[in-house]
């Protein structure tokens, strides 16, 4: 005799243990962030670090991993970059600017959306809120795998 009524079942338990890509965090920080807020050091945190030695990433020697945005609308990115799972360094001065309401109209919106443009090249990083301190994150990788680079502002 057929078991049929187990499939449900195990349909279930498929997508409830799934549940993380079918249901997946809001990482679109609800409220607008100010420019003054994001002016300063943020440094990558450790555990993206990990992130880009289990790639292959050798971090050079005493150097500092970190963004600094300046009131004026400059920056200095000393910092990696990642792109299919290969990460370079990347030293080298930018404007960077902070977006509203960002994304195609068939996309989901970010509500902030800070755009650093360095010579040729385009960076955008999001902001979230945890336990009251701001981090600055992009997916690292996949977006399907949620797995995040992010970087903490210093002091």
């Amino acid at each position: 005799m057929p078991r049929w009524h187990i499939i449900p079942l195990v349909i279930a338990a498929l997508l409830l243990g799934g549940c993380d890509r079918l249901f997946p965090p809001n990482l679109n920080l609800s409220r607008q962030v100010s420019s003054q807020e994001i002016v300063g050091t943020w440094l990558l945190a450790s555990h993206t670090m990990e992130l880009a030695k289990n790639d292959g990433y050798a971090p050079p020697v005493g150097r500092t991993h970190e963004i600094v945005f300046r009131a004026d609308g400059t920056c200095q990115f000393s910092s990696i970059t990642e792109f299919g799972h290969k990460v370079d360094f990347l030293d080298a001065a930018g404007t960077w600017k902070l977006e509203h309401d960002t994304g195609i109209p068939s996309q989901k919106k970010r509500k902030n959306e800070v755009s650093i443009r360095i010579k040729d090249r385009g960076i955008s990083l999001y902001l979230i809120e945890e336990r009251g301190h701001l981090l600055l994150w992009d997916f690292w990788g996949d977006p399907d795998e949620w797995t995040l680079l992010r970087y903490e502002k210093k002091g």
